[in-house]
């Protein structure tokens, strides 16, 4: 018994139940995080699905049904979802309400509207209703202009968690939004324009062609395509420059292929079009510069070059074909880096586990294939975080998902699927693979704490096979089983050798 007079073997208890009450916080914690990640990805997801949803509506009515949908029943799941549009004098008294699914219109005088939306309206900012049940949101397109106030209830009240998404999914569909009211607008020009309805026509079918591409690259070689097909424009030949954020691409068709390079800019039309904000042509008028804004912003520039001479009417033409046009290539832009984000790992540029599910769930389609399943647990990570940061630990990360990375072929997918865990799908696969995969990574390992880091990466991987007719769910968890035999190895063989 201690001079104290406390039982040593009950100070033991009381510590360990003191670190228990630690790992349980820390255990919590991480529970928190993996909730949120879960969240953002199904935002992502659902945010995705919406944005879709409308791509392919033509007229307003057809786009505000399928949007106040997406609100309600399709998507956030809200109630009373309506849209107040402006009249001819600029009033928004023009309501769009969906009732037992169909879209009905009527105009209100300014009494008869919630003081909310008319503030929505006056501010161009979010406004609630005193018991937070009611929100109208200002629709503004990237240059600030106001083109409708959306208006939602949800029972239960509005979170700021619910606005923010609500913003996000405005400010993704706006440009869709402006793009059906421009078709709009420019069918009403065809009535309007008799003798220039030919070239209406042209705009709007190379439009809808373009816009019925299946990815961002492929609307880049419909764009392309339109610029020199004889039942386009029939240019001699044409390039598209896309500003990024820090290079610039040029995007051309080489044997009616698409080819991307990048490139660095010389003075020329290119620069002057940049500059300038608008058509630049050459001396000789048969090489036009061609600026397509978005948000106010220049995006892209269409580079045009001629055999003959090309016309002020085919410049407005062209302006026109740029404008309606520029939303599609930018909407495509972003898809493509919505889609990007939702099956992809922000830290290691790895797929993520979304991704590695969806690819569990199409190779359970076809049982014939042979299917090789490896599972990778980096060492020490807790450690690391714990006594040098979590900026050492992501490194630990980065350099683990490399040296798999870089082990494995094409007909594999590399995801990471956890904080330290990482999975390898590998089909068609021999038995032998997984032993040379298994090496490979071992190898790449060894030379990157030889040559490069400051600290030791390694991994404990277990590895599982099937031929043919393979139980997915099995085969992880046999792979899962053998990594974790290999991880209890590392860790006895780091008891007996003491911690580096």
């Amino acid at each position: 018994m201690e001079e104290s007079g406390r039982d040593p073997l009950e100070m033991k208890i009381q510590d360990l139940e003191e670190k228990l009450r630690c790992c349980e916080e820390e255990n919590r914690k991480l529970i928190d995080i993996q909730q949120n990640l879960g969240e953002i990805t199904n935002n992502y997801l659902m945010l995705h699905y919406l944005n879709k949803n409308i791509q392919s509506c033509r007229t307003s009515k057809s786009l505000w049904k399928a949007y106040l949908h997406n609100i309600s029943d399709k998507g956030f799941n809200y109630t009373n979802v309506a849209a107040f549009l402006p009249d001819e004098q600029g009033l928004f008294t023009v309501n769009y309400y969906l009732r037992d699914g169909k879209l009905y219109t009527r105009r209100l005088d300014d009494a008869q509207i919630d003081t909310h939306i008319q503030l929505a309206a006056e501010k161009r900012d979010c406004m609630t209703s005193s018991d937070k049940r009611k929100v109208a949101l200002p629709m503004l397109n990237h240059f600030g202009a106001l083109k409708a106030v959306l208006v939602a209830e949800k029972e239960t009240g509005f979170l700021l968690e619910d606005l923010e998404l609500l913003d996000v999914y405005i400010q993704q569909t706006i440009a869709t939004i402006e793009n059906v009211s421009l078709n709009e607008r420019l069918l009403h020009y065809q009535d309007l324009l008799g003798k220039r309805l030919d070239q209406f026509v042209l705009l709007h079918y190379l439009a809808k062609e373009i816009n019925e591409g299946i990815d961002y690259y492929n609307i880049l070689k419909r764009y392309l395509s339109a610029l020199q097909s004889p039942v386009g424009f029939n240019f001699k030949d044409s390039n598209l420059y896309i500003i990024e954020e820090d290079s610039m691409k040029r995007a051309r068709l080489v044997e009616g292929e698409l080819h991307l390079e990048i490139v660095e800019l010389k003075e020329g039309l290119i620069l002057d079009a940049l500059e300038k904000r608008c058509g630049a042509l050459s001396a000789d008028n048969k090489e036009l510069a061609m600026p397509l804004l978005t948000g106010g912003k220049v995006c892209a520039v269409m580079e045009i070059e001629n055999e003959k001479e090309i016309s002020l009417e085919k410049m407005q033409i062209l302006e026109i074909f740029a404008l309606q046009t520029s939303s599609m290539l930018d909407n495509a832009r972003l898809r493509m880096h919505l889609e990007y984000m939702s099956y992809h790992d922000a830290l290691t540029g790895l797929y993520n586990r979304a991704y590695f599910e969806k690819q569990l769930r199409t190779l359970a389609e076809n049982k014939q294939l042979s299917v090789g399943m490896m599972m990778c647990d980096v060492n020490e990570l807790k450690y690391v975080n714990d006594t040098i940061g979590h900026h050492a630990g992501d490194l630990l990360i980065v350099a683990a998902a490399r040296a798999i990375k870089q082990a494995i072929g094409v007909n594999a997918t590399v995801a990471r699927i956890g904080g330290d865990e990482f999975a390898v799908l590998i089909s068609p696969c021999e038995e032998a693979d997984l032993p040379a995969a298994y090496a490979a990574i071992q190898d790449n390992l060894r030379q990157y704490n030889t040559h490069e880091g400051f600290l030791n990466v390694s991994m404990a991987i277990g590895c599982a096979f099937a031929a043919e007719n393979a139980d997915l769910q099995e085969l992880f968890r046999w792979a899962d089983r053998n990594m974790y035999t290999e991880k209890q190895k590392a860790v006895r063989r780091k008891s007996r050798t003491g911690r580096s």
